[in-house]
């Protein structure tokens, strides 16, 4: 994000015609508004001069600064035994009742590495505190809401909000006040200066409801009063201008307008990062449990960042109606757990105004990217993506004016229409709403009554007219433009942004990650953050951060590379920056991949089931199993897969987490299995996941015989689980490897002696499928595998090198002994890394590597009498 530099506006012309040559044969040009030839945005007024609103002043401090990284800890917490209600609180009010310092920030509380069970509400009143974890994975810090009635688990909200001076009052007396405009003419004798807070007041007629023909639905005049929040940044006798545009029409038949001063006590300087956030529930219906993670009310100027979520019913964050300037950013939402209906699994919630989400996913969710009854704009929901979604994205009723969505992926509906009678009464969902350059199956563009508009532009879907819920049915249709092709710039949110503010350098990117595609190809990906990039460039090292070259650049808004013709068996370190004409950003975090995989541990074998073409293969390296199936399906009467396995003799079980499954087909499948035989009609127990449609639980009960499932939400990275105990077959499934659901059961009469292992089929016939399998876990009588330790002493040992340092991972299950060396080449013993008698939890140890030589080592844990090692490389 770019800072604030007054007075400088200059756009360069040879990036806006770069870019726009780049682009021409997939981008078209919208006619409302578009680049000129002198780099800047035009924007066209319709006959009444209304025009596309500028949406970018939201978002933490408007947008205008970053994101503080470099705040001071000011206490440290460790999670204890049992419910940390107490343990989290205690250490809030500490800091709460510390003086805020200059820079408007009390500091950081660093919750360390574990889990934290919550049976309440965990409750943050005061400015300048921010809540940071160690990391979202599993060897993170992980917030856990355990209560059995519905509750937000981090309320972050001010005990006082807005106070408005209604002594202030000034009418706004030009006669016609367009969507877009930024002044406006008041009566004379105001007191209004620079820098304050106002309401632009928007104070609707009879005539409106009449119009719009909402009264049926208990719709009046006086209650849809709206105010919007604006600063008054120049005074000119009685113009007045502000810092963001008007959001809705006022004319003399159907508004008046106002402007008012507002006082406001709500806290500020508030965050929550860096950090796994779940809920315990009883079914997948459970009302009675944890219902939003993270709630902001009262509040300016906060932040929820880097932070995954699960299982919660309503929302990961819910931005309350008296939160301002709040930016959602990097966040996942994922299987919320509660009817699916009515208010809930509203995935992110906005009722507040000038608040941004970006770079956000949802898994599960009803309305993912939503606001409520007259939500009052700017708001923006930018590059956010939703997955089997149960309803549909965008405003959701009773007026919600000045919406933003810009790339908004999802394979659901995306729309904004007259509800009618739905909900007891939504009617218009919205106004002034814009879907620029989104993806979805259909969207719905409805144009309300009058001078009101909504706006479709680049929308790869079907767009109609015609609604779908309530009375509804067809409308006139908004503003559409170039349907099937995306329209130029990618995003409007980042090109207003930058148009507002000076030009700098783009900010670093963050979150980078290498993964292993093959022995030949690493895939590199990252989040964005800055709006003004052209291009991001990666850079690779092969000896370790020496010496580094130039492998690959991409363009403006991605945020993947894949790096091809790497050479077997070598590691290496990747770094992304982000570049303009005004120059370059900082390096990235380091990512570390190798492309080499060793061959799969005893007693691990694998073979295809089925005659397939091509054939596939398993591998391994550092903890993590990679397998390349080929074949129609795992499926009916007979499979076709790529199956790992060893033998199983009598009970036993498998877990593990599906951490990739390569989009192949919609269905091609990857998971846990138990089967009688390696015939490929064998009578087997799959619990599996799809690339892209779900987890599911299949059976086939006799050889040859049809197969049945059950579907469930659900998505890689994603845990599986299978249990035999006699002809008893359960699966379980969970999203952190922690909280696991019952998926099903069935009674099979299979052999005794049997197989267990990892399937993967392409669901497409002649093409393999990648999958690749992290903490796999077998009991048995039968298993002596020695790549993974039982599920009941210690998760599979993890370790990964980066920036001179050593990162190792595990969660001891019971209490014991444990010990980790650092083993050369040569089998000699360089170092004992832990040796500890620890009680059961994750834990994370860092260590420096500055002192070894470089080569290969092992990483060897013994806990007990039980031993497992991984590869690195130094």
């Amino acid at each position: 994000m770019k800072k604030f530099i007054q007075n400088s506006r200059i756009f360069l012309l040879v990036t806006i015609l770069a870019s726009l040559s780049s682009n021409s044969v997939l981008a078209q040009l919208s006619t409302w508004v578009y680049y000129k030839t002198d780099g800047k945005l035009m924007y066209v007024p319709n006959a009444k001069g209304n025009t596309v609103p500028d949406f970018s002043g939201v978002g933490y401090m408007n947008s205008e600064a970053d994101i503080p990284v470099d705040l001071p800890i000011v206490k440290t917490v460790y999670p204890v035994d049992g419910d940390n209600t107490l343990n989290v609180q205690s250490a809030i009010n500490a800091v709460s009742a510390m003086p805020i310092g200059s820079n408007g920030f009390r500091g950081v509380i660093l919750f360390k590495s574990g889990v934290y069970p919550i049976n309440k509400s965990i409750n943050l009143n005061a400015s300048g505190i921010v809540l940071r974890g160690e990391g979202a994975d599993a060897a993170g810090t992980r917030f856990i809401a355990t209560g059995t009635v519905q509750y937000d688990l981090f309320n972050i909200k001010g005990l006082s909000g807005i106070t408005t001076n209604e002594a202030t009052v000034k009418s706004i007396t030009d006669t016609y006040v367009p969507v877009g405009a930024k002044k406006v003419n008041v009566a004379s004798g105001h007191t209004f200066q620079v820098g304050d807070w106002v309401y632009f007041r928007r104070s609707p007629t009879q005539a409106w409801i009449d119009l719009l023909g909402t009264a049926q639905y208990g719709w009046t005049y006086s209650g849809y009063k709206m105010n919007y929040e604006r600063r008054v940044v120049a005074v000119e006798g009685n113009l007045i201008t502000l810092d963001a545009p008007i959001m809705d029409v006022v004319d003399p038949v159907y508004a008046q307008g106002y402007l008012v001063e507002f006082s406001s006590a709500r806290i500020q300087n508030c965050g929550i990062e860096n950090m796994r956030i779940s809920s315990t529930y009883t079914s997948t219906e459970d009302e009675l449990h944890g219902w939003n993670a993270v709630f902001f009310g009262k509040i300016i100027n906060g932040w929820a960042r880097d932070l995954e979520v699960y299982y919660f019913g309503y929302a990961a964050v819910n931005v309350g109606d008296q939160a301002t300037w709040v930016t959602v950013d990097n966040c996942k939402c994922l299987d919320p757990m509660s009817v699916t209906t009515g208010g809930r699994k509203y995935s992110f919630n906005v009722d507040g105004q000038r608040n941004l989400i970006k770079n956000c996913v949802t898994r599960g969710g009803r309305h993912d990217y939503v606001t409520g009854s007259q939500t009052a704009g700017p708001n923006v929901f930018v590059n956010s993506s939703s997955s089997q979604v149960h309803a549909d994205i965008g405003p959701h009723h009773r007026w919600s004016t000045g919406l933003l969505f810009d790339n908004i992926v999802s394979n659901g509906q995306i729309n904004v229409q007259n509800r009618g009678e739905s909900g007891s009464g939504h009617g218009w969902a919205g106004a002034q709403i814009m879907f620029w350059n989104c993806t979805g199956s259909q969207i719905i563009c409805q144009d309300p009554p009058g001078d009101h508009i909504n706006w479709t532009m680049g929308a790869k879907a079907t767009v109609t007219s015609k609604g779908n819920v309530g009375s509804n049915t067809t409308q006139p249709l908004g503003i559409v433009q170039s349907t099937g092709t995306f329209v130029t710039p990618q995003n409007l949110f980042e090109a207003q942004l930058i148009e507002r503010l000076a030009p700098s350098a783009p900010s670093s990117p963050s979150n980078v990650t290498a993964e292993i595609l093959s022995t030949t190809q690493v895939k590199i990906t990252w989040v964005d953050e800055s709006y003004n990039e052209e291009n991001f460039r990666v850079e690779r090292s092969d000896n370790n951060g020496v010496d580094w070259v130039l492998v690959g650049s991409v363009g403006a808004g991605l945020k993947s590379y894949i790096n091809t013709g790497v050479a077997d068996n070598a590691t290496y370190l990747y770094r992304v920056y982000a570049e303009n004409a005004t120059g370059k950003s900082g390096y990235s975090n380091l990512a570390t991949a190798s492309s080499h995989l060793d061959a799969i541990p005893s007693p691990w074998l694998s073979k295809d089931l089925g005659t397939l073409s091509p054939v596939g293969n398993s591998g391994y390296f550092n903890g993590q199993f990679t397998l390349n199936g080929s074949g129609a399906d795992i499926w009916g009467a007979s499979d076709e897969c790529q199956f790992m396995y060893q033998p199983m003799d009598g009970d036993g079980s498998i877990s593990a987490q599906v951490w990739s499954v390569a989009p192949t087909n919609a269905w091609a499948k990857s998971g846990v299995m138990i089967r009688e035989s390696l015939n490929a009609n064998a009578p087997n127990a799959f619990m599996l996941i799809s690339a892209t449609s779900g987890a599911a639980f299949q059976q086939r009960l006799t050889a040859g015989a049809s197969t049945t499932s059950v579907k469930f939400a659900g998505g890689a990275p994603f845990w599986v689980k299978l249990t035999r105990k006699g002809n008893l077959f359960t699966a379980y499934q969970s999203s952190d490897g922690y909280i696991w659901t019952l998926a099903g059961s069935v009674t099979i009469n299979m052999s005794t002696n049997a197989y267990v292992g990892l399937a993967v089929s392409s669901h497409t016939t002649g093409v393999l499928c990648q999958s690749t399998f992290n903490n796999v876990v077998v009991n048995s009588s039968t298993s002596t595998s020695n790549s993974v330790l039982k599920d009941k002493d210690v998760a599979p040992l993890r370790a990964s090198v980066f920036g001179g340092k050593l990162k190792i991972d595990y969660i001891v299950r019971q209490k014991n002994l444990v010990e980790i060396d650092l083993i050369d080449s040569h089998g000699r013993n360089v170092k004992k890394l832990v040796r500890n008698n620890q009680q059961p939890g994750t834990f994370s140890q860092i260590f420096t590597t500055g002192t070894l030589s470089k080569g290969l080592y092992l990483v060897k844990m013994t806990v007990g009498n039980k031993s497992n090692a991984v590869k690195i490389m130094i």
